[in-house]
């Protein structure tokens, strides 16, 4: 939430009111998983956990933590999710060059991939 208010803060000081920044975002997301993919592909499964929080309550503590597991087939899918992503970002930036809400738009579309990106690898 709040890097969509900062980007739509600085509509108006960026070029192209910054359609450029949501595509190189998405491009930059696309180069990550292409390279996950190249890492992964040999059959390699990689296993990371991670810290998250930790909340006590009534003298109990509860550990969080974030557990990741990359295989080929949830890399070959972030490459297909992120690729669609990036060439809709790419199709919309000439479509909807003379509306007045791109900002909106654009960061709009960046939570609802990147969102969908995270679901799509689980």
């Amino acid at each position: 939430m709040g890097t969509s208010g900062y980007c739509i803060s600085l509509e108006n000081n960026l070029p192209r009111k910054g359609d450029w920044l949501a595509g190189s975002v998405m491009g930059a997301c696309l180069g990550m998983s292409l390279y996950v993919f190249s890492q992964s592909w040999d059959g390699a499964e990689t296993y990371a956990k991670f810290y998250w929080f930790t909340l006590s309550w009534n003298r109990k503590r509860f550990v969080f933590n974030i557990t990741m597991l990359i295989n080929p087939l949830s890399s070959l899918m972030l490459v297909v999710v992120t690729l669609i992503s990036f060439l809709v970002h790419l199709y919309s930036i000439e479509y909807m060059f003379d509306k007045k809400i791109i900002p909106v738009i654009f960061l709009t579309w960046v939570v609802y991939f990147f969102y969908d990106r995270n679901r799509a690898v689980r």
